[in-house]
């Protein structure tokens, strides 16, 4: 696999993200690959990925207005822009009313084999509280 073709890989996830094409976001995710975000903390494989997509799609209306990635050997990351909309309140959080933030993003993945080994995703905190 070259730098190249995780670029490639890696533009068809977010697009199919917005698209909320999941088979496309799925069939780069392995049994074992260990998916780091925030509050759901480590999961694994295509469940946690599931479960990512179903936390998400509860709390969430969202959408990559924009991305750049990056790639080095078989690591690639990515700063991105997020629109999200706040629908359903989070535990702990402010009530859910619709608010809308953009927020900065950080995805970085680590590929073997056409798939990822690990996925850690980054969401600026800051920036979604301030607008919520």
């Amino acid at each position: 696999m070259t730098e190249d073709d995780i670029l490639a890989i890696d533009d068809i996830m977010f697009t199919a993200v917005n698209y909320r094409d999941w088979e496309n976001v799925l069939r780069y995710i392995g049994h074992d690959t260990l998916i780091q975000i925030g509050p759901l903390g480590e999961l694994r494989g295509k469940t946690g990925a599931d479960a990512v997509i179903a936390y998400f799609d509860k709390h969430y209306d969202y959408r990559f207005l924009s991305w750049q990635h990056v790639v080095e050997g078989n690591e690639s990351s990515t700063l991105a822009v997020a629109r999200l909309t706040y629908l359903e309140t989070i535990h702990g959080l402010p009530e859910a009313t619709g608010q809308v933030a953009e927020v900065p993003v950080a995805v970085f993945g680590t590929w073997d084999n056409g798939k990822l080994t690990r996925l850690r995703f980054i969401i600026s905190f800051v920036d979604f509280m301030s607008a919520v």
